[in-house]
This record gives structure tokens, sequence and C-alpha cells, in this order.
């Protein structure tokens, strides 16, 4: 049969550019690019949306980076519900892809209490004009890529429907997305449309149970042979992919851990004098 031309045939491909979307997935994540970013090198967190055209079957992700992973980092208290400090920052920086998208929904007229909460999950079930404007020219920035094309970023031009109200919805995921869910549940990945919260797992070192300690020895080990001695935040960073796939108390528990100076020096590492640097 002849591959259609008409209008009504036609799928979205590439990057989604002045469309409607629904937010189906909402999470904080280490973004590397891609693999283009070392974890041991800072690399930026961002905010990352799964969206549906209305009425189509595809999903694409996008990450909004919103500074740098050592200032910041997923919480594993939420599953990457929220973000937690990682160094002395207080708050994301202006001029960030994050800080733009915000305001852009601010104006829109977006809940402006629910982006305080700084749950990515608030966002969930949002339809909304997606549009790529220009960055704001920035002293300093380049204001294009490696390939000379001019840097933009993912901004809301308009509000069809905010989380939790009735109207347009977008169409179901394909049995191939619903497939892709179970598999993201299997192995304690956020699946498509779920909650991302799961219960704080912050307890003391001595109540874990030995077999938390003995994973959490081995990752740490295993993090440090790949990038030797780096200040604690920085471990803490090239834990967040290697402990993807574990449930979220687990691997809250982990993070924990690796940020207690005392726990590490009596597991084999050594923490240095000022307290701010590990290695094996």
């Amino acid at each position: 049969m002849p591959l259609s031309i008409s209008p009504d045939d036609f799928v979205q491909g590439g990057l989604l550019q002045d469309v409607d979307v629904e937010v189906k997935a909402a999470v904080y994540e280490v973004y590397d690019y891609g693999g283009k970013v070392r974890m041991n090198n800072d690399p930026p967190i961002a905010l990352k949306l799964t969206l549906q055209v209305p009425g189509t079957e595809d999903q694409h992700e996008e990450y909004i980076t919103g500074g740098s992973s050592a200032d910041f980092v997923p919480d594993p208290n939420t599953n990457g519900d929220t973000l937690e400090p990682n160094g002395t920052a207080t708050a994301l920086r202006k001029g960030c892809n994050l800080e733009l998208f915000s305001t852009s929904l601010v104006a829109a007229g977006f809940n402006k209490p629910k982006l305080v909460e700084g749950k990515a999950s608030n966002l969930v079930g949002l339809v909304f004009h997606l549009i790529r404007p220009a960055r704001p020219k920035s002293v300093g920035l380049e204001q294009t890529d490696e390939k000379g094309r001019e840097k933009t970023y993912i901004s809301c031009a308009k509000i069809i429907r905010a989380p939790g109200e009735k109207g347009r919805a977008a169409a179901a995921p394909a049995r191939g997305a619903a497939k892709g869910q179970q598999a993201a549940r299997a192995n304690g990945t956020p699946a498509i449309g779920a909650g991302t919260s799961v219960a704080a797992a912050a307890v003391a070192a001595a109540e874990m149970s030995p077999e938390v300690q003995s994973m959490a020895m081995e990752k740490i080990a295993e993090a440090l042979g790949n990038i030797g001695e780096v200040p604690l935040p920085k471990l803490k960073v090239s834990l967040l992919p290697m402990l993807k796939a574990l449930e979220g108390g687990i691997r809250a528990q982990i993070m924990q851990l690796a940020g207690n100076a005392d726990w590490l020096n009596n597991n084999g590492f050594s923490v240095g004098a000022d307290g701010k640097t590990v290695a094996i």
C-alpha cells in the first residue's frame, strides 16, 4: 500500500516544537547529555519530562537543565521527586533552563505555590502549548551550540489544562509503552504516570541491615575505583546512576551512608582530615 501523505497521517518527529503536550511523568535526574559528560565532572541536574502529544501514542523525553550536581542532586528519599543540597548553594541560579521554564509557567497562570513545593510530580497531568524560543542573551555564555545553531529552551506559551483539571487529555499509551512501564517497575525506575514519592528511609547507620551496608560498601568501592579521591558530594553524584535500579528506600539508605564520614572510615574507606573528601 502506498504511503499516505495526507496531513492527517503525519506523525510528530524530531524536537517537539509549537505543539500541545501533556506531562505524563516528571522526575529529577543527573543528566550526562547521553554520555557526553563524565559523571565525575559535575554534570547538570535536570527535570526530566515525559511528554505526549494529545491524540497520538508517541511519548517524548525532554530534559530541562537546572544547574550543577555539585550544588544539588535528586533526593533519593523522594525517588527524585525533589532536589536536595549537595554543597553550599541554597537556591538554583537564575538564567538556567529550568528557571526559564518555571517563569513561563507562572506567566501562563500555573499555580506558583505548587512550584514552591519543588515536587516534579506536581507537573504531571499538565497540558500546555510547548514552544522553543531562543535563550536570552547572557554575558559570558555561548548563544549557539557546537553546530552553530541558536540555543533554545522549552517554554510554556499557554496552559490548556492544569494538573487535576478535567478537560482534553492525551491518548492512552500504546501497548509497547505499557510494556515499558512494566519493565520500569521491575527494575525500580519510576513508571510513566506513576507517583514518584517513596517513604523516607533516614535511619541510623547502626540500624541498617547488614545486606544494605554490604551493598553500600560494594557500590562505593566501585564508584571510587572509577574516580579516585573525591569530595563527598561528588561521590553521591557518581553513585546516583549506579543505584537507579534499586528500590527507593534502599537507594536512600546507601546515599545516606555515602555521606556519613564515621561509617566510611569504619568500613575501609578513608575520609580526609577536613571531612570533605573520601578515597579507598
